[in-house]
């Protein structure tokens, strides 16, 4: 019994392990989203820089979240659309401010290849 569950649990770890590699390789795609959540009411702005050699083309939009009949504000999401346009590097930064102060930063380090494929990692820094 225990080299059947042995063989099981060697064979769920093998699968999620090829799981996991395949889902690392959809970051390679021509566009994809950044959601971040913020609530204007409570003074909570984000505000994004772009590196200025038009590798990619950043689109907003802002998303209301539900709130119930005893807030006092609602917040909601800004979702960024990063779209390649040239093949190069780029870094994006996303600030996030409450009351005017930094409360955290997500740095984009982008790679697009000929192809306008897009490998990206980030780097989230939270402030105390």
């Amino acid at each position: 019994m225990k080299k059947f569950a042995l063989l099981f649990v060697s064979i769920f770890l093998i699968t999620g392990c090829a799981m996991f590699e395949k889902k690392s390789s959809e970051e390679h795609e021509k566009e994809f989203q950044v959601k971040i959540e913020e609530n204007s009411s409570a003074a909570e702005q984000v505000k994004y820089e772009v590196g200025g050699n038009g590798v990619v083309e950043v689109s907003e939009k802002y998303e209301s979240g539900s709130c119930g009949k005893d807030s006092d504000g609602c917040g909601g999401s800004k979702i960024y659309t990063i779209k390649s346009k040239k093949a190069g590097k780029t870094k994006i930064i996303f600030t996030k401010t409450v009351q005017g102060k930094v409360v955290s930063k997500i740095t984009y380090n982008i790679d697009v290849d000929k192809n306008l494929n897009i490998k990206e990692s980030h780097t989230e820094k939270i402030s105390e």
